[in-house]
């Protein structure tokens, strides 16, 4: 499955708060995250220390996020890249994330070398299209209420 975001973000001036950046810390939930990088900014990835990272303003560059579905199939050894936007730019900021996932019914599974010997896997088996689609409603408790138009019952 592959598809585009299209996204905007105003300038943030004076303080900057956590609570009312453009966009929070989060993960993508896929496999790959392409991001073609311009002059404004913004983008900050978490590093495996906790701190925050500015990915620096490249022309030309390309950002590739791995996403939850890799550190999946990796039993954790690539990681999941958490990442967040703040543009004090000064001007708008558009971005156009290129979304990189398996097939909806593929398997998601621990890859046979990403597993030391008698280690068991850290994550059960999911296919690709429910596990995005459990994500994606994550954030969305009242789907599931009786009676939504989402609920399983």
């Amino acid at each position: 499955m592959a598809q585009y975001r299209l996204l905007h973000y105003s300038s943030q001036t004076g303080d900057i708060d956590t609570r009312t950046i453009d966009c929070g810390a989060y993960t993508d939930h896929g496999c790959l995250t392409i991001l073609a990088r311009d002059a404004n900014g913004g983008l900050r990835v978490r590093n495996p220390a906790g701190d925050w990272i500015a990915a620096p303003p490249m022309s030309g560059a390309f950002v590739i996020n791995l996403n939850n579905q890799i550190e999946r199939w990796t039993n954790s050894r690539f990681l999941t890249t958490p990442h967040r936007v703040i543009n004090v730019s000064g001007r708008q900021r558009y971005s156009i994330p290129f979304f990189f996932d398996p097939n909806s019914d593929a398997e998601i599974p621990c890859l046979a070398n990403c597993d030391a010997p008698g280690e068991a896997p850290r994550y059960e088996p999911v296919r690709g299209g429910p596990y995005l689609q459990s994500r994606f409603d994550a954030p969305f408790t009242y789907r599931e209420e009786p009676g939504s138009p989402n609920s399983p019952g």
